[in-house]
């Protein structure tokens, strides 16, 4: 039996890139939702990877990314081909350095480590520390690893400070949304970001508590990082309080507040009507509401003003709903939930949580 175990090492019906995607995927559930920090690191990991796997196909792989100072190839890699020991140990070892490297300070870092080492063992049969005494692919693979890193410690992103917004300070004090009463607050300026107080503890979109009073903006700086499809003559510079970010495809100004716009006043009303569909999330107020098709949808308008397809204080949309099923020819049963229990689902839902790759992510799950 342990003989046979052994034979199936490595086997498994996914190839290792994917069986290591899906492990940074995890990686980025079990860290903070900052989509910016996620698409650069979804971005230099498949670098990588794809590097790794044209040198085994005879290709010049370190083409991939001329930013990198990549290690000497070993003169047999081409023989690594997929399918063998040594281009599973070399992309199982790129990979677990390369997570380890962007991921080691993440909150749900221990749960993350445990899950690396398990597909380690699993698909090689042994631990990190010691393939890299025994498998040359493994040390090639760790090398490269430490490679792409290094090429990026200053590219902007500060990921030597976890990430940290290395000059923006936002304009309008914290509001405390924690404080019960009414809102006797004023904003310096109301065109300019709010930050948020949330009373020293705040969960974030991955689930992730934080013990934070106030939630930072996430990648202020974020026009720095060095990009890998635009070109810097598609970034514009702009200054404010002594500091420049850099813009590309500068859409312009958004309308201020004062200003004579239609779209301001569309804005302000969507923003409004946000509101007041936010106090539908109690579930105290004990309101039931019919969720089954017999009395939702079946919309035959096309407004101007999309809002007014939506009961502005009840919830839900105008619709009649549907009479029958269309396949069965029954009428739908009713089915009454509390309006703040569907609507918080909703929420949850739309929000990408609370388990959540964040939306680079996505394009990977799907692969």
């Amino acid at each position: 039996m342990f003989l046979a175990d052994i034979s199936t090492w490595g086997q498994s019906i996914e190839p290792p890139v994917q069986q290591w995607n899906k492990m940074l995927l995890e990686a980025i559930r079990n860290d903070l939702a900052r989509p910016n920090v996620h698409a650069r690191n979804l971005f230099h990991f498949s670098t990588g990877q794809y590097a790794l796997h044209m040198l085994t196909e005879g290709h010049n792989g370190t083409l991939a990314d001329g930013n990198v100072s990549w290690p000497e190839v070993p003169e047999d890699l081409s023989s690594w081909v997929p399918g063998t020991n040594e281009y599973r140990d070399m992309m199982a070892s790129y990979a677990f350095r390369f997570i380890s490297l962007r991921y080691e300070n993440s909150p749900g870092w221990v749960e993350t480590l445990e899950d690396l080492e398990a597909n380690f063992n699993s698909t090689t049969g042994t631990t990190p520390n010691v393939i890299l005494n025994n498998s040359t692919p493994a040390v090639y693979g760790f090398d490269v690893a430490n490679a792409i890193n290094s090429a990026y410690m200053n590219d902007g992103s500060n990921q030597a400070n976890n990430y940290e917004n290395d000059c923006y300070q936002p304009a309008n004090n914290p509001l405390d949304v924690t404080a019960e009463g009414l809102c006797d607050f004023s904003l310096e300026n109301p065109d300019r970001w709010q930050p948020l107080s949330f009373g020293g503890s705040f969960v974030d979109q991955a689930g992730n508590e934080t013990f934070e009073d106030v939630v930072p903006f996430s990648g202020a700086n974020w026009g720095k990082v060095t990009p890998f499809a635009l070109q810097s003559g598609d970034a514009s510079f702009f200054n404010r309080d002594g500091c420049e970010y850099p813009v590309y495809f500068d859409p312009g100004s958004p309308v201020l507040l004062g200003e004579e716009d239609e779209s301001l006043n569309n804005w302000q009303h969507g923003f409004a009507f946000v509101a007041k569909w936010q106090t539908q999330l109690n579930i105290e107020d004990s309101v039931v509401v019919d969720i089954s098709p017999k009395s939702v949808g079946n919309l035959n308008a096309d407004p101007e003003v999309p809002d007014f397809l939506y009961n502005e204080h009840e919830g839900g949309d105008i619709g009649p709903g549907h009479a029958f099923n269309p396949i069965t020819g029954e009428p739908y049963e009713p089915e009454l939930v509390l309006r703040g229990n569907f609507t918080r689902v909703l929420a949850e839902f739309w929000a990408d949580g609370p388990d959540s790759e964040t939306p680079p992510g996505h394009w990977f799950s799907i692969l």
